[in-house]
Formats: structure tokens, C-alpha cells, sequence
């Protein structure tokens, strides 16, 4: 036959380009495609979002879902990478994976991290905040450590085939630069890849699965050793190993990302460990932040019983919230920050942002150069200070408890005496020094021990999100959590709050819309707070929205505790009623959020 050769490529050509259209004659293929999430419309081409290639991404999505053959166009595409074997590459749809020359998958992102040094400019931006938060930690007796998580191109480099490496001039070490940068602010840390290499090489255990990202159980087992080692805690050695089929902590997470009909099997069983048990569990509260990495601590040390969970806070791969920051400093005693090497070598992680949270909205006072006593007790310095962040230049009321204190306190440079007994005051809010934070220095002619030291913001300030599914209020009358916020369902809807009744209150409810078409023209509602009427709405069709707020005086709150809200509400119709759609609810107004702050 003439040409045979030909006609095989277009005959190729043609499956591969007929093969998706087979989904619209009901092919159908019940994989995941991960990543491919509907968009409303289509992406509008400008110079930006070519640059950078948001457009192209936005496109993608806009053809994933508006025709649905697209899935399957690429899970043809990915088949045939994998059927080819070009190259050891696998075209996974969270990006491109590599294939070493013992089946270890490993992402290419990490490959190229080898070879790229982090900026000297990222370098200077983030010392001084990793310095800031951890002395500040470290000033009130917390401890800290930072684990330098390794990543499978670290570990398996010198399986990586030679060609991936074409781009490179010459290997860095991120470790080794952030090694040195964690040693000069004298910060605490721990590497894992010298440990995670010899694992590799010589102890029959690996410390990854073939087709996973994450510690394998092996490794976490290893590596939480030495974490606990190195914080000066119980840390026993491995109790048992056995080999099973299944593999914990998601450890298949590459293979299971990679969207094709072959699915990549390796002839792999998966290690199993047991720690010998600790003779007590961790007495110790921890807090965890960082990347997906805390997942593989906290498995290990929750299944072998070394910590209760309910003393760990984990914050990962996320930002956090400003309300979480009291959380992460309350009662805590040790904290870890655990990160690959690709976050470090990113000032923009989720990370870094977080401690931009952190330091921005530290809700404590922090000990500086004082001492404990065997009882941990505050003994005084000849230069002991203590910082009060104040960031909303709110009063402070700062309270010493001891004997025969004596001597003087110097707030942001103006001094205060002190008398003999149980000392207390309040720092104006109006005198930080700028920066809105106070700085104290207690002067005495000798060392003094204080028992108890406490820092009480005056103002009173708490928000709700009537989104959340579950409200920490009793209420009614409330119908269920949207993305938005609430609608009341029916005329009255009650919240009832703890509150404090030494100051007048302010109750803010921000964006409060009403249930307004042009069938239900108005609606009205009256507040009452403990029985009395404390203010009236009004909504109308087509009318501004009125302001949802009112103050509550310290009278009313001491009439009754906790404080009753009542909303009555005239005006609430049912959508099906009105024939505007089906819903049957008895709508009047939507809430989004409850602020309550000390009224000025």
C-alpha cells in the first residue's frame, strides 16, 4: 500500500479530532475534571489579561462550559500523552507532571524551583515581619518552630531525566537560603530534606508514594519525630510498619489528578506506622500554619494519641480571617509554620499574608525582657516593657496585681506613679504613640514580681454573618443561611446576645435590604430591645434603604440579661403569593451582618 504512512497520521488526526464530538451522541465519562469551573460569560480580550494569560485561562473555563465535549477532548488529549509515553510526561490538568525513571510522579513547578533564587527584594520584605512576630511570640514564653517542608524534586533529584534540566545553569538551594535566613534572625527550624533524602536511600521506606505530593505515612512518622524532638517533647520511636494496599493522608493526590482513562497505576503498597504510645498525651496547645503539609503532622500525632485535637488550630492553604487572629494567639503554646519550598520563595503566599493579618491585628499584650519564676510568675527587669497594641485607638485598662509594687510606669514617655497596693489604670486611646500602640515601661529601685499583668480593651465590638450556617445567637424567625446573608421568615424575627451592660451599645445592621416589588411597595419594621422600642425602619419600592441602626442605653441593658432583640415586622409576603416566583416563604428583610459596638 502507497502511502500507507500517511493515511495512519490522518486517520489519527481525524479520531483525535472526532473522538470528543462523540459526548453529543451520548458518550458520557463520569470523571471529575478538576479545575473546570462555569463562568457566566465570555472573556473580554485587553492587553493586561493577555499578558497575563488570565484571558487565556477565563477563555478555557468559558469553553469547558459551554460545550461539553470540551472534558472530553482533554481526557482524549491526556490518554494519548500517556499511551505515546512521550517523553515521561503526563498532561494532568493541574498541570504538567514528570515521570522519573522509577515511576515517581513529580510536578514540574518543582522541578523548576530548583533552579530559581528566591529575590533579594522578597528576602527584605519578609525578615523583619518573621523577626516581628516571632520575638514577639518568644517575649511571652511561646514556643516556635519553622519546618522547611521538602518537596519530591528535592528529595528524587537525581532521578529527574536530564532533559527536564535543559533550562537550568546551575542547581540553588532554597533550603540552604532560607536556612541561613531563619539562623541570622535567630528563629528556631527544622529541615527536612537531608532526613527525607537518606529516608530515600537507605531505610527501605519511602518517605513519598509514587503518586502522591505529601508525606507518605513513613515520612510523616519520621519527620513528626523530629519535630517533637526538637521542640524538647516526647518523641518514641516506631512501634510497628505494615504494608496495605490503601494509602493514607490522600498520598495518591498527583495520580488523582491527572484526568485520564489509563489511570497511572505503579505496583506500589503503601507503609502503615504505629509510634510506640507516649506515656501521657502533649499537655500543650498548637497552633499549625502553613501549607497543606500540617495535614500529614496532625494525622500522625491525633492517630498515635500524642495530641488531643481539640488543642490543635489549624490554618492552611487559606487566608485567614480577622476574627480567627485572637484564636491564634489565646492560650496557645507552641507554634509551627510549615511550609514547602515553593511558598517560601512566594512573599505573596497565603502564608505571609496571613502574618501581615496577624501582626496588623495582634488583640494582646506582649511581655518584653521580663523574667518567670518557678511559680511563672512576671519578675521585672531594670528595662521590662510591655507592648499593647491598640490598633483602633480604643482605651486600655492595664492592671498589675503583686505587693509593695512601688516605683514608676512610663507610657510612651509620660510617667505615671504608682502606688503601694493593687495597682490599675487606664491608657487614653488618643495618647499611642502614633503607631496606635502603647509602650510601657515599669521603672522600680529593685526587681518586682507580679503575679497577674492584664490588658482589657474598653470598648466593646463584635460582628455576626448571618451567611454562616450556624450563628454562635439564639434566634428565630430567621429562614436558612444563603450566600449573602438571611431573610426573615413570617413578622418577627429575635436574636438573643450576651452582652456587656456597663456602656450604652450600638447595634449596626450593615446592608439590610427589604422584601420591596413593585406588588409589596412597603414594608416597616420596629426594633424593641429587653421590651423597649429602641427605633423604626422603613422600605419602600424603589426608595434608598434607611440606616438599620440603634443604640441601646446602659438602662435598658441591665433590665434583663442576656439582651432580647425583637424585630416586628409589617409587610412580609410570600414570592408565590405575588407570582414573582415559586418560593414560599413569608419574605421582609434580608441581614447580612450584626455589628455591636460600644456607642461613643
Amino acid at each position: 500500500m502507497k502511502n500507507w504512512h500517511q493515511k495512519l497520521f490522518i486517520l489519527a488526526i481525524a479520531l483525535l479530532l472526532a473522538l470528543p464530538m462523540t459526548y453529543m451522541l451520548g458518550v458520557k465519562d463520569k470523571t471529575v475534571l478538576n479545575g473546570v469551573e462555569p463562568i457566566t460569560g465570555l472573556p473580554s480580550l485587553q492587553e493586561k489579561s493577555w499578558k497575563d494569560r488570565a484571558f487565556q485561562q477565563n477563555f478555557e473555563k468559558w469553553w469547558a462550559s459551554h460545550f461539553g465535549f470540551r472534558k472530553l477532548a482533554l481526557k482524549t488529549k491526556n490518554t494519548l500523552y500517556d499511551l505515546a509515553n512521550l517523553n515521561k510526561i503526563h498532561a494532568g490538568y493541574s498541570g504538567t507532571l514528570i515521570e522519573t525513571g522509577s515511576k515517581n510522579l513529580i510536578g514540574k513547578p518543582y522541578i523548576a524551583l530548583l533552579y530559581n533564587a528566591p529575590s533579594r527584594q522578597n528576602e527584605a520584605l519578609l525578615a523583619p515581619k518573621l523577626q516581628k512576630l516571632v520575638h514577639t511570640l518568644q517575649a511571652d514564653n511561646r514556643q516556635v518552630l519553622f519546618v522547611l517542608g521538602s518537596t519530591k524534586a528535592d528529595v528524587y533529584e537525581d532521578e529527574i531525566p536530564m532533559r527536564f534540566k535543559f533550562f537550568a545553569h546551575k542547581k540553588f538551594d532554597v533550603y540552604q537560603f532560607w536556612e541561613n535566613l531563619l539562623k541570622r534572625l535567630n528563629i528556631s527550624y527544622i529541615n527536612t530534606v537531608p532526613m527525607m533524602k537518606e529516608m530515600a536511600k537507605k531505610e527501605g521506606y519511602e518517605p513519598y508514594s509514587r503518586t502522591g505530593t505529601h508525606w507518605a505515612a513513613y515520612g510523616a512518622a519520621r519527620v513528626t519525630q523530629e519535630i517533637l524532638k526538637k521542640l524538647g517533647l516526647e518523641a518514641l520511636g516506631i512501634q510497628q510498619i505494615t504494608m496495605g494496599n490503601q494509602a493514607p493522608f490522600g498520598e495518591r493526590d498527583i495520580a488523582n489528578l491527572m484526568n485520564t482513562f489509563i489511570t497511572y497505576l505503579p505496583d506500589e503498597r503503601f507503609p502503615q506506622v504505629t509510634l510506640a504510645p507516649p506515656k501521657r498525651p502533649i499537655e500543650k496547645n498548637f497552633v499549625l500554619l502553613g501549607d497543606s503539609y500540617t495535614g500529614s503532622f496532625i494525622a500522625t500525632a491525633i492517630r498515635n494519641k500524642y495530641v488531643n485535637p481539640r488543642r490543635i488550630l489549624q490554618i492552611s492553604n487559606r487566608l485567614m480571617k480577622e476574627e480567627e487572629v485572637p484564636a491564634f494567639f489565646h492560650d496557645k503554646d507552641v507554634y509551627l509554620f510549615v511550609n514547602q519550598g515553593t511558598s517560601w520563595n512566594d512573599p505573596h503566599a497565603s502564608m505571609f499574608q496571613n502574618i501581615d493579618t496577624i501582626l496588623k491585628k495582634m488583640p494582646t499584650h506582649f511581655m518584653h525582657d521580663w523574667l518567670r519564676d518557678e511559680r511563672g510568675n512576671f519578675v521585672s527587669t531594670d528595662k521590662s516593657r510591655i507592648v499593647i497594641p491598640n490598633v483602633d485607638k480604643n482605651d486600655v485598662k492595664l492592671k498589675f496585681t503583686a505587693s509593695q509594687i512601688g516605683g514608676k510606669l512610663v507610657v510612651n514617655g509620660k510617667e505615671i506613679a504608682i502606688d503601694k497596693r493593687q495597682f490599675e489604670t487606664v491608657l487614653p486611646g488618643k495618647d499611642t504613640d502614633g503607631k496606635y500602640r502603647f509602650l510601657v515601661t515599669l521603672k522600680t529601685e529593685k526587681p518586682v514580681t507580679l503575679s497577674q499583668i492584664t490588658v482589657q480593651p474598653l470598648l466593646f465590638a463584635r460582628t455576626y454573618n448571618f451567611a454562616n450556617k450556624t450563628l454562635p445567637i439564639e434566634t428565630s424567625g430567621l429562614s436558612f443561611a444563603e450566600s449573602w446573608g438571611r431573610w426573615s421568615d413570617g413578622d418577627v424575627v429575635t436574636l438573643r446576645l450576651d452582652v456587656p451592660q456597663n456602656k450604652p451599645l450600638k447595634f449596626t445592621f450593615r446592608e439590610t435590604h427589604a422584601f420591596v416589588p413593585a406588588g409589596n411597595p412597603l414594608v416597616t419594621a420596629d426594633v424593641f430591645a429587653n421590651g423597649r422600642k429602641v427605633g423604626t425602619w422603613t422600605f419602600k419600592y424603589k426608595v434608598p434603604y434607611p440606616k438599620t441602626e440603634f443604640v441601646v442605653p446602659v438602662n435598658v441593658l441591665k433590665m434583663k440579661k442576656p439582651l432580647d432583640i425583637e424585630i416586628k415586622i409589617d409587610g412580609a409576603k410570600a414570592p408565590v403569593d405575588l407570582g414573582v416566583n415559586k418560593d414560599k416563604r413569608r419574605l421582609g428583610l434580608g441581614f447580612h451582618t450584626l455589628t455591636i459596638t460600644t456607642a461613643q
